[in-house]
């Protein structure tokens, strides 16, 4: 009986895919038959992961830079033809209490975590919208990783907070306009994550 979970033949884009979450899915997604398209900032941590995990791609990059999103998004469909899957994870934590944060920790934080977002699935989204339109029937699913602190709050984050609230906005969003089209569109929300 074939898994239900296959996703042979799927390329996946993971933001954030050096440690952590991003890792975990990523070699989630290989070891269902996938590829993964490895997007993080730490060139040394994605070599050494690709040359362990196979079957992966890597772009170096900011996710909160535009152009760089558009080209790294333009450069895996020329590479892979399609894109199926975008796991938007990448993101970082600048603590500081309301009263004592600077603007610059402030900005920082939205614009990778929430500016981020909204810039891979906008470009992500374009290619999966264009191959609805040609008649393409392949999956398309867009995950939006939030966090509890976007549902409720945290002391010492209004940051990330603000941020992963949005994140869940753009999701619901997303979701409705995209759902005509057969994209899905959906959000995870984490508390604690414990590293293995």
């Amino acid at each position: 009986m074939k898994n239900p979970m296959t996703l042979e033949g799927h390329n996946i884009i993971v933001t954030g895919a050096a440690q952590g979450i991003g890792e975990a899915v990523s070699r989630l997604v290989v070891e269902l038959g996938g590829k993964a398209i490895m997007v993080d900032m730490q060139a040394d941590k994605l070599d050494a992961l690709a040359g362990e995990i196979g079957n992966v791609e890597t772009y170096v990059g900011s996710v909160a830079e535009p152009g760089f999103v558009q080209d790294m998004v333009g450069q895996a469909i020329t590479s892979n033809g399609a894109i199926h899957g975008l796991v938007n994870n990448a993101g970082i934590v600048r603590a500081a209490m309301i009263n004592k944060m600077a603007v610059e920790t402030w900005q920082q934080v939205i614009d990778v975590n929430l500016s981020g977002v909204f810039y891979c699935l906008q470009a992500v989204g374009r290619h999966m919208y264009d191959r609805t339109k040609d008649g393409d029937t392949a999956p398309a699913s867009i995950v939006n990783i939030s966090s509890d602190a976007g549902r409720r709050g945290t002391i010492g984050q209004i940051n990330y907070g603000a941020a992963k609230s949005g994140v869940m906005g753009i999701t619901m969003s997303a979701a409705r306009e995209y759902a005509a089209k057969g994209i899905r569109v959906n959000s995870v929300c984490f508390g604690v994550v414990e590293r293995k």
